[in-house]
C-alpha cells in the first residue's frame, strides 16, 4: 500500500486524493483509472484493421511481459479510463484527474531563422502519457495515437522542450521514450502495410507526428553530441527514405512551394524533381525535408561534417545517411554550395583513417559510409571525385586487411566481397541513382593482383570458418588469374597444421578449381599426388580424398570432373592405400559418376569397361566388382527416362556381365584353392595382398549377379547356375563357400526358370552330403523341394502353407536321409517337421480318405529303417578298425543317431495324429494307465475369486484336471478355460497327459469360468429306447475300427516291437533311453506283460507256483535290466492302482499279489545291490519312485501322497480362512476346530481318481458296497503287515534310509554303492547345491513310508537308533530339503 501511494505521489497526485482512492481499491491500476477519469475520443491507426481506425473509447492496455521489462516502477498493468488531457491545456490549473506538477507548454515550439526559442516554463515529463503509449504500442493489436493532443504528440513536444534545454539525455523517462516508444511508433506509422488503408486525416496526422519528430531531432542535434544521437539519426534516415510505404502512399502529392519559399526566403532545401526526370513528386517527403531544414537540422549536420575532429566513423555514417537517402529530392544548386565543404572534409577524414580506428568494431560501417558518400558525390559532383572515393575505398580496404587484427581483417574481406559484387553487377552502392558502379572487374582484379591482397589475407586467421568463407569468394573471383606460385603458397600453408585449418585451405582450393585452367589444374593435381606419395598415412590420404571430392563437388562447369575421376582411379589402384581409404576413394569415384551432371554416358561406360578389364586380369577383383556394382546402380539412376530393367538388359547384352561374373567366380575360386590349399581355405582367408577376406570377394560376385538378375528381370541360364554351384558347393569347397552358395540360391530362386529349378534340385541340391547339411543348406533344400514339386504339380503352395496332391514327392527320400543323418539336432527337428507335414499334416482331403493306409505306410517305413539301423549297428560292432576304410566308431555313432531320430519321428507322428481323438480307447496309452510323479499345480481364478493348490501326477490327463478344477469352482468342465504360460489349453487336448503338455511342478494355471454353455437338445421320439442299444453298438464298432487304424496300434500289432525297444535301451545311450521311455508312454502297455500279470486276478491255489514264477520272471533284478524292471513296475501299478479308481477286481489282484510275496518283490528293488551303479539316472529314479509308490500302497493302503510341505504353505498364504467362532462350533474347543478345518482343507488337496462330475451321483453317505471294499482292503493290508517279521521291517528301514539319503544328496547312485562309512557321510549333501524335483519327491515318499512303518512297529524305534544317529543329522542339518524332511519327521 505504501509503495503504491509513493508511486502515485511521484506522478503528481495530492496526498489527500491518493489516500482517498487507495481506501477504495488496493491495486495501482484501478487507482490510476479512478484518478484519470473518463477516456478521450481521439483516434489511432490499427495495423490489423481492414477499415480506417475509429475513435477509441478505451485504449489498449499493457498486460504482457512488457510491464516486467520496461515499467519497473509499476507492479501491474495500467487500466486508465481516459487518455491524458491535450498538451496545450496543461498550463491551466490542473484538475483533480490530471497529474499535479505539469505546467503549460505552447502548442508549437518554433525556432526562427535566428535560432531563438520561445518562452518556456519549467515542467515535468508526462509519464502517464508514456505508460499509456507503451500500453498501446508494444502489443500485437497495436493502436498508435497520431494527433498532437494525444500521447505521442505530447511526448514528442515534451521531449523537444527537454532537448532545447539540453536535458533530454538526463531525464530517464524522456530517454526511455526516445530509445523505444518513439522509434517503434514512427516505424509502424511509416512502414506498416496498413498505411495504404488509412484515410487522409490519418495521413495528415502522421505528417504532424513527423514534423514533431523533426523538431525534436533538430533540437537534440543542437544540444548534444552525435554519438548520443546515432539511433535518432538512423530513424531520421528512415523518415527520409522515398520508398517507404508512407511516402509511396503519398508519392503523387505536390509540395507547398509557396509556403517554403516564403519561410526559407526562396531557398528551399528540397524540391520535387522536374517532370522530365520521370520521378514522383513526393510532396510530403519534400515538405518533411524542408521542415527539418527550417528547424535548423541540416545546419547542424553541415556543421558536424565540417568539424570532424570529435567524430567517430559510426558518427560520420549516421550523419551521411539522412543526406544520401533522399538525394534525388535535394535542391541541386543549394546542396552543391551548402555541402561542398562538408563533403571535402568527409573525404579527407576517410582518407586519414589510421590503424587504431580500423581495429575498432565500428569500422564495419565503413562500407555504408563510403556508399552514402558515393551516392552524394555521384549526384552532384564530377566522376573524378567519385574515382577519388573509390581510391580511398581501395586504400582503406587494403589497410584493414594489412592490420594484424581479426576484426579489421574480417571487415576488410567483407569490403572486398562487396567490391567483387559491385564489379560483377550483383550489388551496387548506387542503386538509388540507377548508375553503373565505377568499380569494374578489370580495375578490381588489377588492384587485387598489384597489391597481393590474397597473399596478405592468407597470412593468418585461416582457422576461422567465416574468414575462410570470405577468402573463398576472393579466390573464386580471381580464378584463372592465380599463378602457380600462389597455388603452391596456398597449398604449403597446410603443412604441420591442425585439421580445421587444413580443411579450410582445401575448401579455398576446391572453390577455385571451377575457374582454373587446365595447366593450373594439372599443377594442383601434381601437388596432391606429391603429398599422397610423400605422406602415406591414412590421415593424410583421408584429407586428400576429401579435397578431391570437394573439387569435384564444387565444379559447376564440368571442367575437372574427368580429371578427378582419373586421379581417383589411379589412387585406388595404389598398393599402399589402406582398405578404409580405398573405400573412400571408390565411394567418391562412384558418387561423381552417378551424381555429376557433367559426366556423360560414354565416361560411365568407359569405367565399366575398366572394371571388367581388372576382373579379367584377376588382380584387382574385389574392388572392381564392388565398383562395377555401384557404377551400374548410378547408370540406372541417371537414366531416368528408361526403366531399370531396360538399362541393365542393354548393359548385359553389351558387356555379357553374367558370363564374366560366373567365369570370374570359377577361376578365382580355383586360383585361391591352388595358392592356399584345399584344406586351408576358409572364409576369412586373406586374399589380394591381404586387403580382403576370401568370403568378401565371393560376396562381391554374388551380390552383383543378384542385382543384375533381380533389377534387370533376367533369368540365370542353366549353364551359369551349374557353374556357380560347382564353384561353391562342390565337395572340395570350404564351409564358407557352401554357406554363401546355399543362401544365394535360396534368395534368388526366382531368378531361375522352372526347368532350371527342377534340374538344379535333382542334379545338384539332392547331391549335398546330408550329414554336413547346415541351416542355410536346409533353407535352400526346402525352397528347391517346394518349387520343384510345385513345377511338377505334385503340391500346391498357398500363402499359408502347402497342400500335397501326390504321395510320390520328388526328393522325399533325401528328406528322410537328411533327417536321420544330419548332425545338427535343430536342423533335424526342422526336417522331421517337414516329413510329418508331407506325410500327414499337409495331405489334401483326397489323400486323407484312407488314414489307416497312411499310418501303416509311415509306421512300416520307420520300422524298416529302424531294423536297418540296428543291423548296421551290429555289423559295425563286429568290424575291426584296421580292416575297414570307415571308422567303426563313427559308423556306430551314426547308427545310434539314426535310431534316435526314428524314435523321435515315431513319437511326434503318433502324438500329432492321436492327440485329437475323442472316443474312449480299449487300449489306452501306457502313460495314462498309472500314477506318475506327484506334483502340485497352483490354480488362480478371478471370477469367482479363488486360489488353491491342486495335487496331481504327471500322467494325469488335461481332461481330468479340467473336471477337478470345475468341481472346486462348483461349475462344469465345459465352462472351464485353462491358460498356462499365457497360452490356452483347449479342450481338444484333454486326452494329453500333463508331461506331454509341458507343465512343470508348482506351475501357475490361470482359470476362467465362461458364462456361456450350450447343452445338446434331446428330442424324445417313439422307439428311441429300442434304437439306443443299436446306436451304442454302432458307435462302439466305429470307435474300435478307428482305434485299430491308429499308428500306435499298428506299430504294436507286432509284439516283437516291444522287445526291440527294450533292446535299444541296452545300448547305454541316455538320449535313446529317454526316447524309448517317451515312446512307450504313448503306446499301449506291453500285452505280454499284461497277460502275464492277469493271472493275479485269480486266487486259485493251484496257480500259486505259477504266480511266483511270473514274479521272478518279471521282477528279478538279476535276470532283467533296470529299464525292464521300471516298465514292469509301471504296468504293475496300473493293475494294482487303476487310474480310474480301485474296485473289487483290483483288490483281488492286490490280495493275490501279496499272498505270493509281491511286497518283498517291490522292496527288493530298493535294496543296495538290486540296481547296478551305472544304470541311467532317470531309469533309477523311475524304479525307486514306482517301488516306493507300490510299497506305500501295499503297506499303508495309500494310493498317493499328500504334499504337506508345499501345499500347506500355499494354503496358509493364499486360502487362509477366518477362524472366528460361529454359532455351530461356538462350544467346540479351539484345537478341535483347527483340526477339523485342517482335515477339510487337506481332503480337498488329496488327489482324487478321474471321475466325471456330470455323472457323479449326490453324496448321500457311504454305500454298503464301498464299506465292504474298504473293509476288505484293510484286512488285506493288515494280514500283509502282520506276516512281516521285525527283521524284514528292519531291512526295509535300512533300504529306505539309503534311498532317502542318496535322493537328498541328488546322487541316487549312492544307494547302490558299497561301504556305508566311506560313501554315506553326512556332509555328502553339501556337494550338491541343487536337488531336482523328482529327487525331492523321492525324499518325501521314502520318509513318509519310513515314518509309517515306525508307526506300525513302534518297538523298532529302539533298534533304529543307530540309523537315526547316523542319518538324522544329515537329513535335518545338511540337505537342502530341510523343511520337507523336518515336516515329514514331525
Amino acid at each position: 500500500m505504501e509503495d503504491n501511494a509513493k508511486k502515485l505521489q511521484e506522478l503528481g497526485y495530492s496526498n489527500e486524493r491518493v489516500e482517498q482512492v487507495l481506501s477504495q481499491t488496493s491495486t495501482l491500476e484501478e487507482a490510476i483509472s479512478i484518478l484519470e477519469g473518463s477516456s478521450s475520443s481521439n483516434t489511432a491507426p490499427d495495423l490489423n484493421s481492414n477499415t480506417p481506425p475509429q475513435p477509441e473509447t478505451q485504449p489498449n492496455l499493457v498486460n504482457e511481459p512488457f510491464h516486467r521489462i520496461e515499467m519497473e516502477e509499476v507492479t501491474g498493468a495500467l487500466d486508465m479510463s481516459e487518455d491524458p488531457p491535450p498538451y496545450d491545456e496543461i498550463d491551466k490549473d490542473p484538475p483533480t484527474h490530471v497529474p499535479v506538477g505539469l505546467v503549460s507548454v505552447p502548442e508549437e515550439t518554433e525556432r526562427g531563422p535566428e535560432g531563438q526559442e520561445g518562452t518556456q516554463e519549467a515542467f515535468e515529463f508526462p509519464v502517464s502519457n508514456l505508460y499509456e503509449l507503451e500500453g498501446r504500442c508494444f502489443i500485437d493489436n497495436w493502436s498508435i495515437p497520431y494527433k498532437k493532443t494525444e500521447s505521442l504528440g505530447i511526448l514528442l513536444q515534451a521531449s523537444t522542450r527537454l532537448a532545447l534545454e539540453g536535458k533530454a539525455d538526463e531525464n530517464e523517462h524522456c530517454k526511455r521514450f526516445v530509445d523505444r516508444a518513439m522509434h517503434d511508433c514512427l516505424d509502424k506509422l511509416m512502414t506498416s502495410n496498413a498505411v495504404h488503408r488509412w484515410d487522409n486525416n490519418i495521413q495528415e496526422g502522421i505528417s504532424d507526428m513527423l514534423e514533431l519528430f523533426l523538431e525534436f531531432t533538430a533540437a537534440k542535434l543542437q544540444t548534444s553530441k552525435v554519438n548520443t544521437n546515432i539511433k535518432t539519426l538512423q530513424l531520421l534516415a528512415d523518415v527520409f527514405r522515398p520508398d517507404s510505404p508512407y511516402h509511396h502512399k503519398n508519392r503523387s502529392q505536390r509540395y507547398n512551394k509557396a509556403h517554403w519559399d516564403e519561410l526559407l526566403k526562396g531557398k528551399p532545401y528540397a524540391a520535387s524533381p522536374h517532370f522530365t526526370l520521370k520521378k514522383d513528386p513526393c510532396g510530403v517527403l519534400v515538405d518533411t525535408m524542408n521542415h527539418f531544414g527550417y528547424k535548423g537540422g541540416f545546419d547542424v549536420i553541415r556543421d558536424r561534417l565540417i568539424h570532424t575532429e570529435d567524430l567517430q566513423l559510426e558518427d560520420l555514417n549516421a550523419l551521411l545517411q539522412p543526406l544520401s537517402r533522399p538525394i534525388d529530392y535535394f535542391e541541386s544548386n543549394l546542396f552543391k554550395e551548402y555541402f561542398k565543404q562538408p563533403m571535402t572534409t568527409t573525404i579527407r577524414y576517410l582518407g586519414d583513417l589510421n590503424n587504431e580506428t580500423l581495429k575498432r568494431k565500428e569500422v564495419g560501417c565503413f562500407s555504408e559510409c563510403i556508399n552514402a558518400l558515393k551516392i552524394i558525390v555521384n549526384k552532384f559532383w564530377s566522376q573524378d571525385d567519385l574515382y577519388t572515393i573509390d581510391q580511398i575505398r581501395f586504400d582503406i580496404t587494403l589497410k584493414m586487411i594489412q592490420v594484424s587484427h581479426f576484426n579489421s581483417k574480417m571487415n576488410g574481406l567483407i569490403e572486398v566481397i562487396k567490391l567483387i559484387d559491385e564489379a560483377q553487377g550483383t550489388y551496387s552502392s548506387l542503386t538509388h541513382t540507377h548508375t553503373r558502379s565505377s568499380v569494374t572487374t578489370v580495375k578490381l582484379i588489377e588492384w587485387l593482383t598489384t597489391n597481393k591482397v590474397l597473399s596478405i589475407a592468407l597470412e593468418g586467421n585461416l582457422h576461422h570458418n567465416q574468414y575462410c568463407d570470405k577468402l573463398k569468394k576472393i579466390v573464386e573471383f580471381i580464378g584463372n588469374r592465380l599463378t602457380t606460385e600462389e597455388i603452391t603458397t596456398i597449398w604449403n600453408l597446410q603443412e604441420d597444421q591442425n585439421q580445421v585449418l587444413v580443411d579450410n585451405i582445401h575448401s579455398l582450393l576446391s572453390a577455385a578449381t571451377g575457374k582454373l585452367t587446365a595447366y593450373q589444374m594439372d599443377h594442383l593435381f601434381q601437388l596432391i599426388q606429391k603429398s599422397w606419395d610423400s605422406d602415406p598415412s591414412d590421415r593424410n590420404h583421408e584429407r586428400l580424398l576429401k579435397l578431391i571430392g570437394k573439387i569435384a563437388k564444387d565444379d559447376k562447369m564440368g571442367k575437372v570432373a574427368n580429371k578427378v575421376l582419373e586421379l581417383l582411379w589411379e589412387l585406388a589402384h595404389s598398393l599402399t592405400l589402406s582398405n578404409e581409404m580405398l573405400e573412400e576413394a571408390l565411394e567418391a569415384h562412384s558418387a561423381i559418376l552417378s551424381d555429376s551432371y557433367f559426366i556423360k554416358e560414354q565416361t560411365r561406360r568407359q569405367y565399366i569397361a575398366k572394371c571388367l578389364e581388372d576382373i579379367k586380369k584377376g588382380t584387382w577383383v574385389t574392388p572392381a566388382f564392388q565398383q562395377l556394382h555401384k557404377i551400374i546402380e548410378g547408370f540406372v539412376k541417371r537414366s531416368a527416362h528408361k526403366q531399370a530393367r531396360v538399362v541393365i538388359t542393354e548393359l548385359q547384352k553389351t558387356y555379357e556381365l553374367i558370363r564374366i561374373t560366373t567365369n570370374s567366380l570359377s577361376s578365382y575360386h580355383k586360383a585361391i584353392m591352388k595358392s592356399v590349399g584345399k584344406d586351408k581355405l576358409e572364409g576369412d582367408t586373406p586374399v589380394e595382398n591381404g586387403r580382403y577376406k576370401y568370403s568378401q570377394c565371393i560376396e562381391a560376385h554374388l551380390k552383383l549377379m543378384h542385382y543384375i538378375l533381380t533389377d534387370g528381370a533376367l533369368y540365370l541360364p542353366k549353364m551359369r547356375a551349374e557353374e556357380v554351384w560347382d564353384a561353391l558347393a562342390s565337395p572340395e569347397s570350404c564351409h564358407a563357400d557352401r554357406e554363401l552358395c546355399y543362401e544365394w540360391f535360396h534368395n534368388g530362386l526366382g531368378d531361375l526358370e522352372m526347368d532350371t529349378q527342377t534340374y538344379m534340385f535333382q542334379h545338384k541340391v539332392l547331391k549335398i552330403n546330408p550329414r554336413t547339411l547346415t541351416t542355410n543348406g536346409y533353407r535352400c533344400l526346402r525352397v528347391f523341394f517346394e518349387h520343384a514339386n510345385q513345377n511338377d504339380k505334385r503340391l500346391k503352395r498357398t500363402a499359408a502353407s502347402t497342400i500335397i496332391d501326390k504321395f510320390e514327392l520328388m526328393g522325399l527320400d533325401y528328406l528322410w536321409q537328411a533327417a536321420l543323418e544330419v548332425q545338427g539336432q535343430d536342423i533335424a527337428d526342422l526336417l522331421i517337421t517337414n516329413i510329418l507335414q508331407v506325410s500327414y499334416q499337409h495331405l489334401s482331403a483326397r489323400l486323407k480318405k484312407d488314414l489307416g493306409v497312411i499310418h501303416k505306410n509311415f509306421v512300416t517305413d520307420c520300422v524298416t529303417k529302424l531294423d536297418h539301423a540296428i543291423g548296421q549297428l551290429e555289423v559295425a560292432s563286429k568290424k575291426s578298425p584296421k580292416k575297414e576304410k570307415e571308422d567303426p566308431a563313427e559308423t556306430r555313432r551314426l547308427c545310434i543317431q539314426v535310431i534316435d531320430r526314428i524314435l523321435q519321428l515315431l513319437f511326434r507322428y503318433v502324438t500329432h495324429t492321436e492327440e485329437n481323438q475323442s472316443y474312449v480307447r480299449t487300449q489306452p496309452p501306457h502313460g495314462s494307465t498309472f500314477q506318475g510323479h506327484p506334483m502340485v499345480l497352483f490354480v488362480s481364478c478371478e471370477q469367482p475369486k479363488k486360489d488353491f493348490p491342486l495335487e496331481c501326477h504327471n500322467n494325469e490327463t488335461l481332461g481330468s484336471l479340467r473336471k477337478r478344477i470345475a468341481r472346486s469352482l462348483n461349475s462344469i468342465p465345459d465352462r472351464i478355460q485353462i491358460l498356462a504360460n499365457e497360452k490356452p489349453l483347449i479342450d481338444m487336448r484333454d486326452k494329453k497327459v500333463i508331461q506331454q503338455l509341458g507343465l512343470e511342478d508348482e506351475q501357475l494355471l490361470i482359470v476362467k469360468v465362461s458364462n456361456f454353455h450350450t447343452y445338446p437338445v434331446r428330442h424324445e421320439t417313439p422307439g428311441m429306447e429300442e434304437n439306443k442299444g443299436i446306436g451304442d453298438q454302432a458307435r462302439a464298432s466305429f470307435a474300435l475300427e478307428q482305434e485299430n487304424n491308429l499308428p500306435s496300434i499298428q506299430l504294436t500289432s507286432d509284439r516283437k516291437f516291444y522287445t526291440k525297444l527294450y533292446s535299444l535301451v541296452k545300448l547305454g545311450q541316455t538320449k535313446v533311453t529317454n526316447r524309448v521311455l517317451n515312446l512307450l508312454k504313448i503306446l499301449p502297455s506291453d500285452p505280454t506283460i499284461l497277460s502275464a500279470l492277469n493271472i493275479f486276478y485269480s486266487d486259485e491255489e493251484v496257480e500259486q507256483d505259477q504266480k511266483t514264477a511270473i514274479l521272478t520272471q518279471l521282477f528279478d533284478c538279476k535276470a532283467n535290466s533296470a529299464f525292464q524292471i521300471f516298465y514292469n513296475l509301471e504296468v504293475l501299478s496300473a493293475m494294482l492302482m487303476p487310474i480310474n479308481g480301485i474296485d473289487e477286481r483290483a483288490l483281488g489282484f492286490k490280495k493275490s499279489f501279496i499272498k505270493v510275496g509281491g511286497l518283498n518283490v517291490v522292496i527288493t528293488v530298493l535294496q543296495q545291490d538290486s540296481i547296478a551303479i551305472d544304470v541311467d539316472y532317470e531309469v533309477r529314479q523311475g524304479c525307486y519312485s514306482m517301488s516306493l509308490q507300490l510299497a506305500r500302497y501295499l503297506l499303508c493302503n495309500k494310493t498317493s501322497i499328500v504334499n504337506l510341505t508345499r501345499t500347506q504353505s500355499i494354503v496358509e498364504q493364499v486360502e487362509k480362512e477366518s477362524t472366528q467362532p460361529t454359532e455351530e462350533n461356538e462350544g467346540e474347543p479351539e484345537g478341535e476346530r483347527e483340526k477339523e478345518n485342517g482335515d477339510i482343507e487337506m481332503k480337498e488337496l488329496i488327489f482324487s481318481p478321474t471321475e466325471d462330475i456330470q455323472e457323479k451321483e449326490p453324496d448321500v453317505g457311504p454305500s454298503v458296497e464301498q464299506d465292504n471294499l474298504t473293509q476288505i482292503e484293510e484286512e488285506i493290508v493288515k494280514s500283509a503287515t502282520e506276516s512281516i517279521t521285525n527283521e524284514d521291517f528292519k531291512a526295509i528301514l535300512f533300504c529306505l534310509s539309503r534311498v532317502t539319503w542318496a535322493a537328498a544328496a541328488g546322487k541316487l547312485q549312492l544307494a547302490a554303492t558299497k561301504g556305508d562309512q566311506d560313501m554315506l557321510k553326512p556332509n555328502t549333501c553339501l556337494e550338491e547345491i541343487y536337488v531336482s524335483a523328482k529327487d525331492s519327491a523321492l525324499v518325501q515318499e521314502s520318509l513318509e513310508l519310513l515314518v509309517a512303518i515306525l508307526k506300525l512297529r513302534p518297538l523298532l524305534l529302539g533298534d533304529y537308533n543307530l540309523i537315526i544317529s547316523y542319518y538324522i543329522t544329515g537329513w535335518i542339518v545338511y540337505i537342502p530339503l530341510q523343511h520337507t524332511v523336518t515336516t515329514c519327521l514331525l
